[in-house]
């Protein structure tokens, strides 16, 4: 995924530092180094994003079930007793 691929690139760079220096090659790696880390801070704020809708909708179901049985129970004319 993306974490290897920028992992792949950061070793990519520390391994050939003094070759990237010398032809001043450090631009273009910064250019790619941030773009993948963008598309991975994206990657990993959309998956938590889907983990809090699923949290929600986890949690919530039983009280939204119960409220829909509830009160389609009430609109079919039944009253409630305790």
């Amino acid at each position: 995924g993306l974490t290897d691929e920028r992992v792949k690139l950061t070793s990519e760079i520390i391994q050939g530092i003094s070759s990237i220096k010398a032809f001043n090659w450090q631009k273009p790696f910064q250019k790619r180094m941030d773009a993948i880390r963008k598309e991975e801070a994206r990657s990993i704020t959309k998956a938590m994003f889907m983990k809090a809708v699923n949290a929600a909708v986890y949690f919530a179901s039983p009280v939204m079930a119960s409220f829909a049985l509830f009160t389609v129970y009430w609109l079919e004319g039944h009253t409630f007793t305790l």
